[in-house]
């Protein structure tokens, strides 16, 4: 990066800025509401979730904002799976922004004019049946590197860039690392203080979309139920 371009710009710098927390926050939401669909819709899968993250929270409880460390959120192992799969089977993005060719190029032995506007269709390829055994199953394990399901169908290592709701390099989204650590701290929160139950059973098999390319914001009402009162 030119950081050269940024001195005495505080309006560019400014703009950065909300460019990291807007990706971040609207990754956050999307993620956070699909993750406690699944849940709902995995019930043994959302019980080896609350059993790593509760206990934690239970010793802070007295002052949850000034007592959970981000050293204790991030040891939750299985969380992070969660989240990883809930990326995978739902990203919060299906389609990023295109990139435009400036010239005629060869990609992979496909020749690609200039001008051409190109795209990453993250939804498919986390549900590339030749990179994931299931792929429209919900299964964290995934990503756990003594799984089986860790690889592909045949038993060979997955793509590196099977998994990719961030996408990469230089163009790796900006607010990745903030969206990731919000969220370790965001999901046992609310499991600490609420259940969450789908109040629809239709959408424990349709579940409405949830991403940036939705056409319109998705309605999936839940059942709340208070376990530990927020107190401020």
């Amino acid at each position: 990066m030119d950081v050269e371009i940024y001195q005495e710009r505080d309006d560019l710098i400014i703009d950065e800025m909300l460019s990291v927390f807007v990706g971040a926050i609207k990754t956050t939401q999307s993620t956070t509401t699909n993750l406690i669909c699944y849940m709902d819709m995995n019930p043994h899968i959302k019980e080896k979730l609350l059993g790593e993250i509760r206990p934690p929270l239970e010793e802070v409880k007295d002052d949850i904002l000034g007592e959970l460390k981000f050293e204790t959120v991030s040891e939750f192992d299985y969380l992070q799976k969660v989240i990883y799969e809930t990326l995978r089977i739902e990203p919060a993005l299906k389609l990023p922004a295109g990139s435009c060719m400036a010239q005629d190029c060869v990609l992979n032995g496909v020749k690609v004019k200039k001008e051409t506007i190109l795209f990453v269709n993250f939804w498919n390829i986390h549900r590339d049946p030749r990179q994931w055994r299931e792929p429209t199953k919900f299964e964290p394990e995934r990503f756990n590197t003594q799984s089986e399901w860790y690889k592909t169908p045949d038993g060979k290592p997955r793509h590196p860039l099977a998994w990719c709701p961030f996408l990469g390099g230089k163009r790796i989204c900006v607010g990745k690392t903030f969206a990731e650590v919000v969220l370790r701290y965001v999901v046992p929160i609310l499991y600490h203080h609420f259940d969450f139950e789908l109040a629809n059973p239709e959408h424990r098999i349709n579940k409405p979309p949830v991403n940036f390319n939705s056409t319109a914001s998705s309605v999936i009402p839940v059942k709340l139920t208070v376990r530990n009162p927020v107190v401020f």
